[in-house]
Formats: C-alpha cells, structure tokens, sequence
C-alpha cells in the first residue's frame, strides 16, 4: 500500500504557466478537504517562499503559477525578497522542515502522537511571536509555525 502523494506534491504537479486561483489549484491538484482553500493557500505560500511557485495578484485573492525564474535566483535576490516575508539569515524554509521532521521523528521514537507534539511546538512558537519585539526572530519563528502547519496537513489524511 503506497502513501498517496503530499498536498505539496499534488500542488506542484497541478500548477500551470498560466495563473489559477486557489480553489482551481485545489480541485486540479485533487485536494477536497473541508478547508481546501486555506490547505492551499498555506502550501501555496510555502512554496512561494522556496522559490518554486509565484503569486499574481493581491494578497486577498492571489493566483498562482509556477515560478519564471529559478529557485537559486529567488534565494539569493536579497533586494527583493518572497512577498510573503523576508526571512532572517540562517532559517530558511528548508531548516524549518527539517527541524519539525526532527520532531515528528522524535515523537514517533517516543511513542507519542506526532500530530499532538506538532501543535504543542506550534503553541510555543505563538507565544514566542506575541511576546518578540525582534523582527528577525518573529519571521524565523513564522516560518517554523508555516513549516509546522505544512507537516500537519501532510500527516492529516485528505477526504474525498
């Protein structure tokens, strides 16, 4: 029995050139959860930080296709970072993911829900974000609060 491909993944492989709103991404991609559009939209916005996708359009009511220019070039333009946050240097998406896999690992080591220890962690982050005044430090801990929500959704079966 295979594992059925990430929300991510499907995201990936349903986009297009031409931009398309998040709910067609969401029916493209196959994804038919109760909160599609905000499952879509969190990984959209995921993935626009990576470089990999881009946004067309305002913030309210964004569309997405895949990204012109390359993963490498979205990286290092520093002039213009993602337009949905700058991230301090050091934490970038990918150590966001690794460091909650780590906890997933960790939880499932320990015998304990890793969906559980997920939103214990993300109950944290808040409260570090509500009580930070250090800008650098409230996006590190969003991305890792993104990173989180990601991996939840990943490990939440999709309904159809």
């Amino acid at each position: 029995m295979s594992r059925p491909p990430s929300v991510r993944a499907r995201i990936l492989n349903a986009l297009a050139d031409q931009p398309m709103s998040t709910l067609q991404l969401a029916e493209r991609a196959g994804i038919m959860t109760r909160r599609r559009a905000e499952v879509v939209k969190l990984a959209c916005d995921v993935l626009e930080d990576e470089g990999l996708i881009e946004r067309v359009g305002g913030q309210r009511h964004p569309k997405w296709r895949r990204s012109t220019r390359s993963t490498a070039e979205t990286r290092m333009n520093t002039a213009h970072p993602p337009s949905s946050g700058w991230m301090a240097p050091g934490l970038d998406e990918r150590l966001a993911r690794e460091l909650v896999q780590g906890l997933v690992q960790s939880a499932i080591a320990r015998g304990v829900d890793p969906a559980v220890r997920l939103r214990e962690f993300r109950t944290l982050q808040q409260a570090a974000i509500a009580m930070s005044r250090d800008l650098a430090a409230i996006h590190a801990v969003e991305q890792l609060v993104r990173a989180i929500d990601l991996t939840l959704l990943e490990l939440t079966p999709v309904r159809s």
